[in-house]
């Protein structure tokens, strides 16, 4: 300061007052004051002594720089204000338009999954769910939950205005675009917010902390000239005194020796604020809190006015005035906006803030509502109050809080508030979770009390997700967290903990819809078939798990078999399940058990036609006569059945054949499945007279042994004698059991052709079938067995060349050409003494149309005795 005192005199006169006031100031009255204060306020009453006095009576030069002080924050606090505002409307019409555009993307979805032929108004679920547009309009609703259920119609109105069915093919993928796009939605518009909110708090900050700055503060932060008036700059030692300090908001301490203990001016100007209901600034300043409060009425604790930070803070510390605190504080509940204002300005810079929000807390049980309403607080400052208001307020207030179950919403939906709560005493934390009955979805439970977590885990707090089960997981066993997302089930059973293993089986549906549902899973075979068990009254719960779980089952009575007896149709349903999704391991045993119990209905002939190939080669042992009788019988498609068919073997056949095609039975022909029984064989001509032959072709030596005990018709016979399948011993007792009855023209046709051992009464048989020409090959076939009256018959019915052979009643001599057949038949004729003698040379006969030359056989007749 040395610059500002050119004269000793004067300097002297300073030291000696700074002794006299540093005695009487701040020894006489106890205060502990500053000395540099003290001298800087002695040397300027030295040196402006007018000012001095002005000051004295809290006006000239030094008042004015401190109301310059004020007027600058204020108008920088307005300026923020301002900027609040607009951001603060920017936010609440941001809202109204993303609702706005939400509704308009409801709209056209109604309309698409029409094909935009109307709009539809009601939506039809698994055939007993009604979705009405009404409900598709509200906020809370989500196109996803439309999509985890079979759409079976749609109601709409067409653009002609008549009520209309629709039906829709992409409706599980347009619920899935429109979702998308309400996500993309709320996720611009809500990084929109975010950034405004936080610019908000931003400029909260800026009001705040411009108005706990001491005037060196802002001297050093702002220019001089921005802060304070030009008169004030002209005082050169009063600006020196103001930036460093020397100079402050305290100086009318340091002034009480000339002023006494009566109120200052200032808080004179604040008393009549207050009765003529003018708004001062919440920091105005107050030198004597106790004077003003005495001279302050109750009734005007009511008044906006009131509404000071050192006042309330002075209420607060005092016990005498409770009544003045209490009218204070019930002001301030009323919601008004200079209210909150103030209370969001006085919670940071009182030092009661326990008993403050206490008896805030009781005088406004929605605070909680109104603060967690306010779309211009940031998330920040939201859960600051909340971290006060559980730490503080009884339990009681907490429930009477949750307005609109706003306190439970915001702890439930935002996932760090545990950890934010975790300063707070953990039996107070869990005691605010049990009154409030809280249920966390994706609460971050790292760094939180373990007597917390504990808690939530053993009390089935939580949802059953996958964030909140890995978080559970990874603090009570980091190791198998890994686990979670691909095998869940089998990882919290491997956990270990009963709680948690109790709460999910308790919400099946949420764990298979949030968990199973959204990947791949590699569940143990064990715990897939729990899950199944648990799940096996639900088929489009079930449908979900075998749609996710990679799981084979070896043995498909693992998979509640163990049910079968009390809930047979459900297990049925799900054992089909398990044939279509391909998770049963495929062999002839597991095929043979879902069969004992549900015999071959669709599903299980389905299972066996897709994979008939691989089943070929595979053991069936143990499969029963029962089993393949059925198979036989079933609906099969032939192609399956034929490749299968030859797997099988009866012990004992007995499937009625009139429940077979003839396609089947003759595939069961060829494989041997039917014996030939005579009984068989009736039954077959019965119900397939055409399969007779093959089924006596593919068993012919049984056949032959009960030829007597069957009949065959004639065409029958006939087709056997003449297929080349036939063996000859077949042919031979076919020929001489049925031949003599049922002889045909071709079987005797055939006779000729073909040498058989038969009887004189099936080759007359035959003999009557033929023509001449015929006769006389069949003759020559089986000369061997013909007597002599056999061979006279036969030349008695050829003639010509053979008509001199009939007369025998004396010797004569015969001739006939010379050939092979006459050769034997010659020879034959002489061995059952039908001629006696033979010889071959030229004819004997003369005339014109005999040849000379030929040879001829010459016989002679023996005479017939």
């Amino acid at each position: 300061m040395s610059p500002y005192i050119s004269d000793m005199r004067v300097l002297q006169n300073i030291y000696n007052e700074f002794l006299v006031y540093k005695g009487t100031i701040k020894a006489g009255q106890e205060l502990e004051l500053d000395d540099e204060k003290m001298m800087a306020l002695i040397v300027f009453k030295n040196l402006y002594p007018s000012e001095f006095a002005d000051l004295q009576k809290e006006k000239g030069v030094v008042k004015r720089a401190f109301e310059d002080k004020r007027s600058f924050i204020a108008t920088r606090q307005k300026t923020a204000q301002d900027e609040i505002d607009r951001l603060s409307t920017l936010i609440e019409e941001a809202k109204a338009d993303t609702l706005h555009r939400t509704k308009e993307l409801k709209a056209a979805f109604l309309c698409e999954i029409t094909g935009w032929k109307g709009t539809a108004y009601c939506i039809r679920l698994d055939y007993s769910t009604d979705v009405y547009a009404s409900e598709i309009f509200t906020g809370a609703f989500d196109f996803l939950s439309l999509a985890r259920k079979e759409i079976y119609g749609i109601r709409m109105m067409d653009l002609n205005g008549n009520n209309r069915n629709a039906s829709c093919d992409n409706f599980l993928e347009l619920c899935q675009i429109y979702s998308r796009r309400a996500e993309r939605i709320e996720l611009v518009e809500g990084k929109e917010k975010r950034k405004r909110i936080e610019e908000i708090a931003q400029l909260k900050n800026q009001q705040q902390n411009i108005r706990y700055k001491t005037m060196r503060e802002l001297l050093t932060e702002f220019k001089v000239d921005a802060v304070l008036s030009e008169n004030v700059m002209n005082n050169k030692l009063l600006s020196f005194m103001l930036r460093r300090g020397y100079l402050d908001e305290d100086y009318a301490t340091y002034i009480n020796y000339f002023k006494g203990t009566s109120i200052t001016k200032s808080d004179m100007n604040f008393i009549l604020a207050v009765k003529n209901l003018e708004m001062t600034e919440f920091e105005y300043p107050i030198s004597k809190t106790p004077q003003v409060i005495q001279r302050l009425q109750p009734y005007e604790f009511r008044q906006k006015s009131i509404y000071n930070y050192a006042l309330l803070e002075e209420l607060l510390g005092t016990e005498g005035e409770s009544e003045k605190r209490d009218l204070f504080i019930e002001q301030l509940s009323d919601e008004d906006e200079r209210s909150w204002a103030f209370i969001d300005g006085f919670i940071d810079v009182t030092k009661n803030l326990e008993l403050f929000i206490t008896l805030l807390a009781e005088a406004w049980p929605r605070m909680w509502l109104y603060i967690s309403n306010r779309a211009t607080l940031s998330y920040e400052r939201k859960s600051h109050y909340l971290l006060v208001l559980v730490r503080f307020i009884d339990i009681d207030s907490l429930v009477a809080m949750n307005r609109e179950s706003s306190l439970s919403h915001f702890i439930e939906e935002n996932e760090d508030s545990l950890q934010r709560l975790a300063s707070v005493d953990a039996d107070k934390v869990y005691s605010v979770i049990n009154w409030l009955d809280l249920r966390f979805d994706n609460a971050i439970i790292e760094k939180v009390p373990r007597e917390v977590v504990d808690a939530i885990i053993e009390e089935s707090r939580y949802g059953i997700n996958l964030t909140m089960l890995k978080r559970i997981v990874k603090f009570l066993n980091p190791d198998l967290v890994a686990g979670v997302e691909n095998r869940p089930y089998s990882t919290l059973n491997e956990l270990e903990c009963d709680s948690i293993l109790q709460n999910v089986r308790n919400h099946i549906p949420e764990f298979v819809n949030e968990i199973v549902a959204q990947g791949s899973m590699d569940d143990l075979e064990d715990d897939v078939a729990d899950l199944l068990e648990r799940t096996i009254d639900n088929a489009m719960l079930y449908d979900i798990v075998l749609s996710h779980e990679t799981v084979c089952f070896e043995d498909i009575l693992s998979c509640c078999g163990n049910l079968v007896s009390d809930k047979r149709d459900a297990v049925q349903m799900l054992w089909s399940a398990l044939l279509k999704e391909d998770k049963i391991y495929l062999s002839w045993k597991n095929i043979y058990e879902y069969w004992e119990q549900f015999k071959f209905d669709k599903v299980l002939l389905e299972y066996i036609e897709n994979n008939s190939d691989k089943l070929k080669g595979q053991s069936t042992d143990f499969l029963d006569d029962d089993f393949i009788g059925d198979f036989i019988a079933s609906e099969v498609d032939d192609r399956a059945f034929g490749e299968l068919l030859p797997e099988l073997r009866m012990q004992d056949f007995n499937v009625p054949l009139s429940s077979l095609s003839e396609h089947r039975v003759l595939k069961l022909i060829y494989l041997k499945f039917i014996p030939f029984t005579v009984p068989q064989y009736d039954e077959m001509q019965d119900c397939c007279p055409n399969l007779c032959e093959p089924f006596i072709l593919w068993n012919q030596r049984a056949f032959r042994e009960l030829i007597n005990d069957v009949s065959l018709t004639s065409q029958l016979i006939e087709n056997l004698v003449l297929s080349k399948d036939s063996e000859n011993e077949t042919k031979i007792e076919i020929i001489n059991t049925y031949g003599a009855e049922s002889m045909t023209q071709r079987i005797a046709e055939y006779l000729c052709a073909a040498r058989f051992d038969i009887s004189q009464e099936i080759f007359d048989a035959a003999w009557n079938m033929l023509d001449i020409h015929k006769q006389e090959k069949l003759m020559f076939m089986y000369l061997a067995m013909l007597d002599d009256k056999s061979l006279a018959s036969c030349f008695s019915d050829l003639g010509g060349d053979y008509a001199d052979f009939v007369d025998r009643i004396s010797r004569h001599k015969v001739e006939l050409k010379c050939s092979d057949n006459n050769r034997r038949l010659v020879q034959r004729l002489k061995e059952v003494d039908y001629i006696t003698s033979y010889s071959e040379g030229k004819s004997a006969k003369k005339g014109k149309d005999i040849d000379q030359d030929c040879k001829v056989i010459q016989c002679w007749i023996k005479a017939e005795e």
